[in-house]
């Protein structure tokens, strides 16, 4: 049974001593537990500082040659229908629930509502359909079996109608992965293929900022995400630090708050 390949968890982090606050220093408490959990909710920086082995070639999670370091920084830029918990189980994303024909080839998907990508423009079905079909069919993308059981794709902005080729067990399974998201199909219309695959535009919590090849890339708080509540950091950057002693030692290289 696939399973979504990595996620944010799986990335190297080094915590390097006490909570570390906003303004870089650092202090111990002995509050009452409603003040430690007021205390906690001002420690979260406003920025999360991630050190990487390498910097991704693409931000398009259906790009050729998509390895870790794509992985993990499309999953705070990208959203599918449904994701997996800590437990390993299928859970609701951007499909508020879904139900399985009796024969196991239709999955029917109804939609949370209102979602919208970065730039403040409505998902719509068209949407739905043009990412699904990409996965399938984007020759150059090395995941395509993922989503090789699909036959057809029927979206309205409210629902999702997957028919599969046979039924397939693993399929809602495969759709909590990594390439089984929407993007915009206008977006792409505008800046075409090949631009595509670094200028991201999803719905997840994440937006692009910044990106200086070779040294940084920065991630900043998406300010349509469907809720209001997260994320609880502003901004990831990830700085590219080859070496694993240099990236150990380097103070900077800190993870305050979770931002899900």
């Amino acid at each position: 049974m696939k399973k979504k390949l990595l996620s944010l968890m799986g990335v190297a982090l080094f915590l390097v001593g006490l909570p570390v606050f906003a303004n870089g220093t650092a202090e111990k408490s002995s509050a009452t537990a409603e003040q430690t959990e007021t205390t906690a909710t001002s420690q979260l920086a406003d920025q999360i500082i991630v050190g990487n082995l390498s910097e991704p070639k693409y931000l398009d999670p259906n790009a050729p040659g998509v390895g870790g370091a794509e992985v993990n920084v499309c999953q705070q830029i990208y959203e599918g229908l449904v994701t997996i918990d800590k437990e390993g189980k299928v859970v609701p994303q951007l499909a508020s629930d879904w139900t399985v024909s009796d024969d196991g080839m239709v999955y029917t998907f109804n939609l949370v509502p209102s979602v919208k990508f970065s730039d403040g423009t409505p998902v719509t079905g068209e949407d739905w359909k043009w990412s699904l079909y990409r996965a399938r069919d984007y020759k150059p993308s090395s995941y395509r079996f993922i989503a090789e059981d699909i036959d057809t794709v029927e979206a309205t902005d409210s629902q999702v109608i997957i028919t599969l080729k046979k039924p397939a067990a693993p399929f809602i399974y495969d759709l909590a992965n990594f390439n089984m998201v929407v993007g915009s199909k206008a977006h792409w219309d505008a800046v075409g293929d090949e631009a595509y695959l670094d200028q991201p535009l999803g719905t997840g919590p994440y937006m692009l900022k910044s990106w200086d090849r070779g040294k940084s890339l920065t991630l900043v708080a998406n300010p349509y995400y469907r809720n209001a509540d997260y994320p609880k950091t502003k901004e990831i950057k990830y700085v590219i630090v080859a070496d694993d002693n240099t990236r150990y030692d380097a103070a900077a290289v800190r993870a305050v708050g979770c931002h899900r």
